[in-house]
């Protein structure tokens, strides 16, 4: 049943016959009557008798109320129509060994503290954090990811759950392989299905050292055109790591880029059809400037439908019964007896 544009549901259909059983109150005085010598010697009492009607309407909505309960009342499930501003954007995070190495460049305050350092997984994690908590309305999935990628989280609105995975790469150290290839198109399987209502975006957290061969790639250039997905790399430089956004290119032959794959993965997403941008980050600021470009760029209104669970009302029920039945044994407890 439908009430005020929320729709109702009940699981044992059977208890709602006994919902006849609220009108013995009006039938009944929950009162007891009291002796008296000539009732026409009492002034009119309208307090009384509207005391005593709602008395009476407290035990029938009591009664209601525990019939309700023991028909399992629910509100069902809906769905909301949600505007945000931004993109569904799939947050794909690498995991590997070298994601807890430092950066290429050693800031100062790193440098203040010789033979420690931040890791740059650590303070990816820290960023992203931030990155989403600037964006409320925003839908964010996760896929965290090394020699296999381990879906964590469909893209969703409830930022609380996004901070929690994010805050679960931390645990354990990751493995030495870092397969980009299957993850990017794990990331791409959120987006397949789903209205499009806004910018796809994959930010792809990661210092390369993967390699994507050829079916891969014809499968990814294919999916990212069909799905209208954009990818955004930022990549975190090692320690005597490649560089990918130089001026000049001198060495793009296939021997030079087996020999260094972070450029041979640049190159194959700059050939894909969709957007794609490249962030170079050799210390946190450089990292953190990258985040806030992609925050700044990404900033389209977005339409999409998030589904509200079924919500119990038995307790509700059972409050609001328990509350009557407690009203009613005061007036009993208070009422007189004899005048």
């Amino acid at each position: 049943m439908s009430m005020f544009g929320i729709t109702l549901g009940v699981v044992h259909g059977w208890a709602l016959a006994l919902l006849p059983l609220a009108v013995l109150p009006f039938f009944r005085s929950v009162t007891s009557a009291v002796p008296y010598s000539w009732l026409g010697l009492l002034p009119p009492d309208p307090v009384s008798r509207w005391t005593d009607r709602l008395l009476r309407a407290i035990g029938s909505l009591a009664i209601i109320s525990l019939v309700l309960a023991a028909s399992g009342l629910h509100r069902s499930a809906y769905e909301v129509e949600r505007l945000g501003h931004g993109a569904h954007m799939v947050l794909l995070v690498d995991r590997s060994t070298s994601m807890d190495q430092p950066f290429a460049r050693r800031t100062a305050a790193s440098a203040a503290n010789q033979g420690r350092y931040r890791p740059k997984g650590e303070v990816a994690r820290e960023l992203l954090s931030k990155f989403v908590a600037e964006r409320r309305n925003d839908l964010f999935g996760m896929v965290v990811f090394s020699t296999f990628p381990i879906p964590v989280l469909r893209p969703t609105d409830r930022h609380a759950v996004v901070h929690a995975s994010i805050a679960a790469g931390d645990v354990g150290r990751g493995l030495a392989e870092t397969n980009i290839g299957a993850a990017l198109e794990q990331a791409l399987d959120y987006f397949e299905g789903e209205p499009y209502t806004g910018a796809r975006i994959v930010v792809l957290v990661s210092d390369g050292a993967g390699e994507i061969s050829q079916t891969p790639r014809l499968r990814i250039a294919h999916r990212m055109q069909r799905l209208r997905a954009s990818l955004y790399w930022i990549y975190i430089r090692s320690e005597r790591g490649p560089t990918i956004l130089a001026t000049s290119e001198p060495g793009d032959d296939a021997a030079a880029l087996r020999m260094t794959p972070e450029r041979a993965l640049h190159k194959f997403f700059s050939s894909l059809g969709s957007s794609y941008r490249a962030y170079t980050a050799e210390n946190p600021e450089d990292l953190e400037r990258a985040i806030a470009d992609v925050n700044r760029l990404q900033n389209l209104p977005v339409r999409y439908l998030e589904t509200i669970a079924r919500r119990d009302l038995t307790s509700a029920c059972l409050a609001a019964a328990l509350a009557g039945l407690v009203l009613l044994v005061g007036a009993k407890l208070s009422e007189r007896s004899a005048w």
